[in-house]
């Protein structure tokens, strides 16, 4: 069976690789339908103007790709491959111990956790998008932040006084990269930041891609997942496990859409 995709079209405002992604699926044959996601929703609606839900009636294989809380849509729709999610934090660690970046974290629920002196790194433990990777300069910064959201009371946000959260010192990264992995193979990768500042371009350290094959072959928890994986400053260079993505929802980057839906497509038909 042919897989089908069904693409949120919200990714065509935030992913530069969207229009070439469905520009593959054309010149391949491979079936797919544009959708829009409302926020909590478990529908998926046109591209009209009609918020109406609509019914996509086709047979597996699907494969979804969009916003996390697709999610929700494929387990109502029973959709297989779906969305792929991507492991937790925990998970990762206790396959790679320091080989993830950030081994030596404290984790704790939103509500309960308290943050170390000085700046720090903090994100959610599991893959949710509850709210993004960041760093805190301080203690308090993040106390009123915590506490602006646990005092909204029937607060619209993804974020909850018990979700698990991670905090851990900072690292000195001189280069982060994404890589496309389907059935244990490298398919395609980007580099998306240098120090500080995004730069996106297809030149590959190959003393990456070994660090990188060393590790899923250590470890591939999903068929098919994003591998983020940080260059660290220092007199050698190292490499470590930032963590894992849900393919169904990772960023392109400059990552080569025509061998991610090839391998889709090879993996799941």
């Amino acid at each position: 069976m042919v897989v089908h995709w069904v693409i949120d079209r919200a990714l065509g405002r935030a992913e530069g690789g969207y229009e070439h992604l469905v520009n593959c699926l054309e010149r391949t044959g491979t079936p797919y339908t544009l959708v829009r996601k409302p926020p909590f929703a478990d529908y998926l609606i046109g591209l009209g103007d009609d918020h109406t839900p609509i019914t996509i009636d086709v047979p597996n294989p699907v494969f979804v790709t969009g916003t996390t809380s697709m999610r929700l849509v494929c387990e109502k729709m029973d959709w297989n491959p779906g969305y792929i999610d991507a492991p937790g934090q925990e998970e990762l660690k206790a396959h790679w111990g320091d080989e993830l970046l950030n081994y030596d974290s404290i984790v704790g629920t939103f509500r309960d956790i308290q943050p170390p002196p000085g700046a720090f790194f903090i994100r959610p433990v599991e893959d949710t998008k509850s709210f993004s990777g960041q760093i805190m300069d301080e203690a308090t910064q993040f106390e009123y932040w915590r506490k602006s959201l646990i005092d909204i009371e029937n607060s619209v946000t993804t974020l909850k006084p018990d979700d698990l959260i991670m905090m851990a010192p900072l690292k000195r990264i001189y280069a982060e990269y994404r890589l496309y992995v389907v059935d244990g193979e490298i398919i395609t990768g980007s580099r998306y930041k240098l120090g500080n500042k995004v730069f996106y371009t297809t030149d590959l350290d190959p003393g990456m891609i070994e660090y990188a094959k060393e590790r899923i072959k250590e470890y591939c928890p999903r068929r098919a997942l994003c591998l983020d994986i940080a260059e660290i400053e220092g007199e050698k260079v190292t490499y470590k496990v930032i963590e894992t993505n849900a393919i169904s929802s990772s960023g392109f980057y400059a990552c080569d859409m025509a061998k991610f839906a090839d391998a889709i497509n090879g993996a799941f038909s």
